[in-house]
C-alpha cells in the first residue's frame, strides 16, 4: 500500500462526499429550472441535514431495533461502496478490494436493509414502499449480475480498477460493453426514479443519515457508470499532480453530464410510477442478456 494510494483515497473520500452534497442540491434546482420554476438553493440539502442532525429522532414503540439502526447501516454500506469506486484516479489504497461483485452486494444489501426497516415500521405507505423496493431489486440484481458477467468475460477479472485499465486501451468500446453499460444506466435511472423505502418513517439525525446515504449512493452509481463507459481522463496509478488535476476535471464533467441526464429523465419516470420503472428494469435485464449473447457470438462460443 503506497503513500500515493492512501493520499488518493483520502482525496477521493472528500470528493465523493462533496459531490454527493452538490448533486443533491443541483439536481432539484435543475429540474425546477427545466420546469420553469426558480427552484431551491443549491446548498439546501446541506442546510436540511444540519437542521435534522440537531433534532432527536422519534421511533415508534412497536418497532424493533432494526428501524433506528437501518439508516446508519445503510450509510456505512454505501460509504464502503463509495471508497471502492474510483473517481479521479486509479490505484487507490482500496483498489485490490474494488470488486464489482462486492460493490453490487454492498449497494443491494443497503437497499435490502431499508426495505426491512420499511416493513418493520408497520405503516401502510412504508409497506408499499418496501414492496416496490423488493420488486425493483428482483430485476435490478439480475441486470447487474449480467453486466458484471459481461465485464468479467471481456477483461478476465471482476476487479473494477483492472477492468477500467483494460477499457482505457480500447479506442472505441465494443458492442457488448455498450449494451452492458446501457443496461447499467437503465438500472441507475430506475433506482433514482424509485427512490428509497421508509425515508418518510425517519426523523432527526436518522432522517439525515438516510437522505445522505441516498445522495452518496447516487454519486457511486454515476461514478461507476462514468468509469466503465468513459474511462479516459482517469489518472493512472502512480500519477502526479497534473494527472490528478486532469482526472478531477474529467470526473466533474462526466458526473455533470450524467447528472443532467438523470435530471431530465427522473421526473418523467417518477410521474409515470411503476408503469415506467418496471419496463425500464426489464429492458436493463434484456440489454445485459444481449451483451452476454453478443459476446458469446463474437467469440464463436454459440
Amino acid at each position: 500500500m503506497s503513500l500515493a494510494g492512501i493520499l488518493a483515497l483520502l482525496v477521493h473520500a472528500v470528493l465523493m462526499a462533496g459531490m454527493a452534497v452538490l448533486l443533491a442540491g443541483v439536481l432539484p434546482w435543475a429540474q425546477a429550472r427545466l420546469a420553469g420554476r426558480v427552484g431551491p438553493p443549491v446548498l439546501q440539502p446541506l442546510q436540511d441535514w444540519r437542521r435534522l442532525m440537531r433534532k432527536q429522532p422519534v421511533v415508534s414503540e412497536g418497532a424493533s431495533a432494526l428501524l433506528p439502526a437501518a439508516p446508519t447501516i445503510q450509510f456505512a454500506m454505501v460509504a464502503a461502496a463509495a471508497l471502492l469506486v474510483p473517481s479521479f484516479a486509479l490505484g487507490m489504497a482500496t483498489a485490490p478490494m474494488s470488486d464489482l461483485l462486492v460493490i453490487a452486494g454492498l449497494l443491494g444489501l443497503a437497499r435490502f436493509i431499508m426495505a426491512l426497516a420499511a416493513i418493520d415500521a408497520g405503516t401502510a405507505p412504508a409497506g408499499l414502499a418496501a414492496i416496490r423496493s423488493i420488486r425493483l431489486a428482483a430485476l435490478a440484481e439480475p441486470a447487474l449480475l449480467l453486466v458484471i458477467f459481461t465485464i468479467a468475460l471481456l477483461t478476465s477479472t471482476t476487479n473494477l480498477d483492472a477492468a477500467v485499465l483494460s477499457f482505457r486501451e480500447a479506442i472505441v468500446p465494443g458492442v457488448p460493453l455498450l449494451l452492458a453499460i446501457a443496461g447499467l444506466a437503465s438500472v441507475v435511472v430506475a433506482v433514482e426514479a424509485e427512490g428509497d423505502a421508509a425515508l418518510t418513517e425517519f426523523s432527526g439525525w436518522h432522517a439525515a443519515a438516510a437522505e445522505a446515504a441516498v445522495a452518496l449512493r447516487r454519486v457511486v452509481w454515476l461514478s461507476l457508470t462514468a468509469a466503465l463507459l468513459l474511462p479516459g481522463g482517469l489518472a493512472l496509478p502512480g500519477g502526479g499532480l497534473v494527472e490528478w488535476t486532469v482526472g478531477l476535471v474529467a470526473w466533474v464533467l462526466k458526473l455533470g453530464v450524467l447528472g443532467l441526464a438523470c435530471a431530465l429523465v427522473g421526473p418523467s419516470l417518477r410521474r409515470a410510477g411503476q408503469a415506467a420503472v418496471g419496463p425500464l428494469m426489464g429492458a436493463a435485464v434484456l440489454l445485459g442478456l444481449l451483451a452476454v449473447l453478443f459476446l458469446f457470438a463474437a467469440q464463436g462460443l454459440t
